[in-house]
């Protein structure tokens, strides 16, 4: 199964099947075509394609394309019926199309010590042009703090902000008082308060989640992945107090995500990031930085490629005021 755009469905559709078609069945394709121009989507596959006939936001589409499609108002139209799959043959260009498996991990690994040097290579190459030396701290604890980070970050992507318990924390979230000292908190309001001031949530489906009501397998799996992170945000927070930085300094840093792995892609990404401006061009020698990367390997070998870059500063007066 693949999707395609709607401008490019008709020259695709009838270059293919033009040689199988009856002239009629080729005019039928062409009016097929100019309904849809408005649909936000199309699906298709080596038998038949389908246009979509249900609401066109990304998070309320269902992919139920075996329904019934003689209702008066099908979620997916179908261009050729029941029949004419009986009677119209198609010999598919590429019969054998398979999905690439996730990349092994020792090469996801291999991509992330890469990656990491690459990184830092760059950054003392740009700061040593003006004239500034560059020190990293990559100490073990650190490192392992900022890897379970982007574990949530990488989580987060997975949960759907519109289900309930995305509604329930957010509720809880709003009802804590903006002043309330941390030592105050419970385990669960600390909970609350990262997902809502870190991880940003928010709701965007006014109507909910349409995924909930109709499979089982998808709100259990919900449920899991918020345990799962509240978990990691346990054993997160658990260096919270002892932040594992060198004496005399503050941290501050901030996560990016990619989908490609490719290093000059990332690093000419990372220079239209402000933040990042700002911190590889800090006037201050006195300062150790930080870079770490995580990579997860995905079906069809798609990455999903996390950085974090990260610098310590020397703390000064006005920091112990404003805490």
């Amino acid at each position: 199964m693949g999707t395609i755009s709607v401008q490019a469905l008709a020259p695709i559709t009838l270059q293919v099947l033009g040689e199988h078609l009856s002239h009629d069945t080729l005019t039928n394709l062409s009016n097929f075509t100019m309904q849809i121009a408005l649909v936000v989507q199309v699906v298709f596959n080596d038998k038949n394609v389908w246009a979509n006939r249900q609401n066109h936001h990304p998070a309320c589409i269902t992919y139920d394309l075996d329904d019934d499609d003689s209702s008066s108002e099908p979620a997916w139209e179908r261009f050729l019926h029941a029949k004419d799959e009986e009677t119209l043959h198609f010999q598919a260009i590429c019969p054998n199309v398979s999905v690439q498996p996730e990349l092994k991990p020792s090469i996801i690994d291999e991509l992330q010590d890469d990656l990491r040097t690459e990184m830092m290579q760059n950054l003392q190459l740009y700061r040593g042009k003006k004239g500034m030396d560059t020190m990293f701290d990559h100490n073990e604890e650190l490192m392992q703090q900022l890897r379970i980070f982007l574990d949530i970050h990488e989580l987060w992507r997975q949960i759907d902000p519109d289900g309930p318990t995305a509604q329930r924390v957010l509720e809880e979230y709003k009802a804590l008082p903006k002043d309330m000292p941390r030592d105050q908190m419970t385990e669960q309001q600390k909970f609350h308060r990262f997902v809502g001031d870190i991880l940003k949530l928010r709701i965007w489906n006014r109507h909910g989640s349409p995924f909930f009501h109709s499979r089982k397998d998808y709100e259990k799996e919900q449920k899991h992945n918020w345990r799962t992170l509240e978990k990691l945000h346990g054993e997160f927070q658990k260096k919270e107090d002892s932040f594992p930085i060198k004496r005399g300094k503050k941290f501050k840093g901030f996560p990016v995500h990619f989908c490609t792995s490719d290093q000059e892609s990332i690093r000419q990404y990372l220079m239209q990031i402000k933040e990042y401006k700002q911190i590889i061009d800090s006037d201050e020698e006195d300062v150790f930085y930080t870079i770490e990367c995580r990579i997860i390997g995905r079906l069809g070998g798609i990455l999903s490629v996390w950085l974090y870059v990260g610098i310590q500063e020397p703390q000064r007066e006005a920091d112990f005021l404003e805490e």
